[in-house]
Formats: structure tokens, C-alpha cells, sequence
């Protein structure tokens, strides 16, 4: 009603053309391709909404940054190509993360995300940068053989990352080399 005020058109058909469907991934996708022209990355992240009562769907403790704990309310994760150059981003996709899953975790959650959306993100974009939660090994592993997109992330705190040493025994007494250098 407050549109009709304001414009020329009658309530009803303000009603009307909002009732039709919108292609809000093609709209955001163009508009970062306009807006966003220098070096590209697509920026992955979740966010997490406050909400009190028990009647909201998906309610479940979800991590908060802010205070570093969980806590109950709803969380978003989100994906928006970043343009490094101009320290501008847009905007792609965002789903509500599901309180409980039937299949999985939430990390299969975040994965079947990119999965699906691959082709799309492919094109702005050739890396996915991630914080430390995500350098798991379900899905840096998904990104890696479902995608052509490349994954840049912070280790974890408890990451480990030596290799094995599969080189030749080294000769005399001693225990052998368990780690590469």
C-alpha cells in the first residue's frame, strides 16, 4: 500500500508484480560481474542470527563469533564473489542453514552448497576462500574432487601438517625418519 502511495501504480498491480517469480541468482550473479572487474575470489563464510522463542524453524545452537560460543538461534551460509583489487564484493547465494539434518552434517551441508552452485561459481572465479572451520578434510576433499575450484583456508589449531617420509631407509642404527622435512 505504502508503493501505490508513493508511485504511479495502483496497489494491485504492485501486488501482482511482486507475486511473479524472480530469478534472484541470475540478478546477483550479473550484478557481480558488473561491479566486481578486477581480481576475483568468491568468499565463503556463515553467519549466525540471534533469535529467542521455541516456534522458529531450524532453531539450533549455532556458533557465534562474536562471543566465541554456540548458542540457539538460526545461521545463514553464504557465498559472494569478492574483487580484491577494489575491496568491493556482491553478494550470490544464501540458504538457512537446517537446524537438523537428516543426512550428515553441516559440513555436508556447506559442501552440497558449492557442489551445486560449481558451474556458476566457476565462471567469476577460480578459488573459494573459507575460514579455519571449514579445512576439514570432508570437504576439502569435496571441493577438490567435485569442483575445479580451487580452496584457500586457514589451518585449524590442531592441524598437523608434516608428511609421511616414503623415501629410502637411512643407513645405520637408529629409529627411522617418521616425518619428511
Amino acid at each position: 500500500m505504502n508503493m501505490s502511495r508513493m508511485g504511479k501504480y495502483s496497489e494491485k498491480s504492485c501486488r501482482l508484480h511482486f507475486e511473479r517469480p524472480f530469478d534472484f541468482s541470475a540478478f546477483n550473479r550479473s550484478s557481480a560481474e558488473q561491479c566486481c572487474y578486477g581480481h576475483r575470489i568468491i568468499a565463503g563464510d556463515c553467519g549466525y542470527i540471534s533469535k529467542s522463542g521455541n516456534k522458529t524453524p531450524h532453531l539450533a545452537k549455532f556458533w557465534n563469533g562474536c562471543v566465541s560460543k554456540a548458542l540457539k538461534g538460526l545461521e545463514i551460509s553464504s557465498l559472494a564473489v569478492a574483487d580484491v583489487e577494489n575491496n568491493t564484493a556482491m553478494h550470490l547465494e544464501c540458504r538457512q542453514t537446517p537446524g537438523v539434518l537428516k543426512d550428515g552434517d553441516r559440513m555436508d551441508f556447506y559442501l552440497h552448497q558449492v557442489i551445486e552452485k560449481k558451474d556458476e561459481l566457476k565462471r567469476p572465479a577460480d578459488y573459494i576462500v573459507n575460514d579455519g572451520y571449514y579445512a576439514k578434510r570432508k570437504y576439502v576433499d569435496g571441493i577438490a574432487e567435485q569442483t575445479d575450484i580451487h580452496m584457500i583456508s586457514r589451518l585449524r589449531w590442531d592441524a598437523d601438517p608434516r608428511y609421511l617420509y616414503t623415501g629410502p631407509r637411512r643407513p645405520g642404527k637408529g629409529r627411522p625418519w617418521k616425518y619428511s622435512f
